[in-house]
């Protein structure tokens, strides 16, 4: 199981990796505690599936603003960037994971 700093860590590559975040928040990335969570377990025949739900303060060398981060399975199903009610959705198939 991952841990919610190893999300955060996946989850700041991904921004990093997407211009139009840099170009928005700017280079110098960085992300705060979070500040909302919410997760949940559901059961499926047998299996067990935990989703997590993390809104994130975000700043960088331009602007502040939130994420939100949905993870399920310990994998990023949804990253939203929010600066000032722009609000891009970064795409997650911009790197490989280092795992594979």
């Amino acid at each position: 199981k991952k841990s919610t700093k190893a999300l955060l860590a996946d989850a700041r590559d991904y921004l990093l990796a997407d211009p139009a975040v840099r170009n928005m928040v700017g280079d110098s990335i960085s992300l705060g505690k979070p500040f909302s969570q919410s997760s949940s377990k559901t059961m499926v025949n047998g299996v067990t599936k935990s989703r997590l739900q993390l809104v994130i303060p975000i700043s960088g060398s331009q602007a502040t603003g939130r994420i939100r981060l949905v993870a399920s399975q310990d994998e990023i199903t949804l990253l939203e960037v929010d600066v000032g009610g722009r609000v891009i959705v970064v795409p997650l198939d911009k790197r490989r994971r280092p795992d594979e």
